[in-house]
């Protein structure tokens, strides 16, 4: 894959997550639905994108790269365009069921793409420049989305989806399958390789790190606002996700800037030190806007070159026929973090306990980045 297409790979990606919170909204209003049906909504898309991941790291491991990415590009189009003109609670289920199991599909293949490098260096300059699209949509497509579905409904989120999809599939069609270098995956069924035990760690490291960052973006900006009652909370979290999103870009870029000399353990003991820090000033500062504010912005941000940063660091001790199943692997940890670090956020949101559960979550991204830092300081990699 090209930069352009893994940049839209990630957006695509991204982009998919994202219109699942978005369209809840519109889907409560417009058919109000029942509490199993909300739930269905929610967790069809990280469930399936959660076997997938499984999948894609056993059954579907000695598959071409290529040909995985356009089946799932094209399979989510179909589900997405099906979707903006469909008016069924039910259809949409099926297909944000759908749009899950096909997101691991570009997601993988991309990520695989950027860890194609001799270097650590080399891997961390690619995906920090293609995790970048990520927040990018923060202040691109979901905006405009939001826009157009005020004035002609919530399907629209999935016409502007199925549109990015499309445009990275045209531009994947239009190399010749020729020009793509026809790497192997994995190794022959009869001898593949199963995880190190390093790798392992790094899985449980990633686990952590995103139970606790979604746990803590799940709950904080909600409770600031209920805490500080603001007048005009609509207003301030624009503002808040605007700028997160600016930051988040920024961040990620900065990673295609870090010296060669500097070694990627150092980048991620510098992370840590900054997160625990402010984990802790959120624990003691979400009294008043501005700092509660700050610390936002600035967790949100590092949340997210941290997750180019691990996944660098973790793949650099995976050899290279078994990155793809790696990624693969890391996707489907990422799910279930991120999922119940999600409803672990909510109960912290309902039973109020906001100093002690940072307390906890800076100790569990603590715990996540100690892990993954002993096992790359092992492996003695330069950045």
């Amino acid at each position: 894959m090209t930069g352009t297409e893994r940049f839209l790979g990630v957006f695509f990606v991204a982009t998919q997550i994202a219109i699942g919170p978005l369209l809840l909204p519109y889907i409560v209003a417009e058919y109000g639905p029942s509490p199993l049906e909300i739930s269905l909504f929610v967790s069809a898309f990280p469930a399936c994108a959660f076997l997938m991941g499984l999948a894609l790291s056993t059954t579907l491991r000695n598959l071409q790269p290529r040909h995985i990415l356009i089946a799932g590009l094209t399979v989510s189009v179909a589900a997405n365009l099906i979707a903006s003109v469909s008016d069924s609670l039910v259809l949409f289920i099926l297909m944000r069921a759908v749009a899950g199991a096909c997101n691991p599909c570009v997601g993988v293949v991309t990520y695989t793409s950027a860890s194609d490098a001799d270097t650590v260096s080399a891997i961390l300059k690619r995906t920090g420049l293609s995790h970048m699209a990520s927040p990018t949509t923060g202040l691109t497509i979901i905006p405009a989305m939001l826009l157009i579905a005020a004035t002609f409904g919530g399907p629209v989120f999935f016409l502007g989806t199925g549109a990015t999809g499309a445009l990275l599939l045209f531009l994947v069609l239009r190399r010749r399958a020729a020009a793509e270098p026809r790497r192997p995956v994995a190794p022959p069924r009869a001898v593949a390789v199963k995880p190190s035990r390093t790798t392992l760690y790094n899985y449980a490291s990633n686990g952590l790190i995103m139970l606790a960052a979604s746990a803590f973006l799940g709950y904080f900006p909600l409770y600031v606002f209920d805490a500080l009652a603001l007048k005009k909370p609509d207003m301030v979290l624009s503002f808040l996700v605007f700028a997160a999103a600016g930051l988040s870009v920024l961040a990620s870029a900065s990673l295609s800037w870090i010296p060669p000399q500097i070694r990627i353990d150092q980048v991620l003991l510098a992370t840590v030190v900054a997160l625990f820090g402010f984990y802790i000033v959120a624990a003691f500062g979400y009294g008043a806007l501005i700092p509660s504010a700050l610390v936002f912005l600035a967790i949100n941000a590092l949340m997210t070159a941290n997750q180019a940063i691990l996944r660098s660091a973790a793949v650099n001790a995976v050899p290279e026929p078994e990155r793809f199943a790696f990624h693969a692997r890391w996707n489907a940890v990422y799910q279930a973090g991120s999922t119940i670090g999600l409803y672990l956020g909510g109960r912290i949101l309902v039973f109020g306990e906001v100093f002690l559960s940072n307390i906890i979550l800076a100790a569990v991204t603590t715990l996540g980045v100690a892990i993954l830092l002993i096992t790359t300081r092992r492996k003695e990699t330069a950045c």
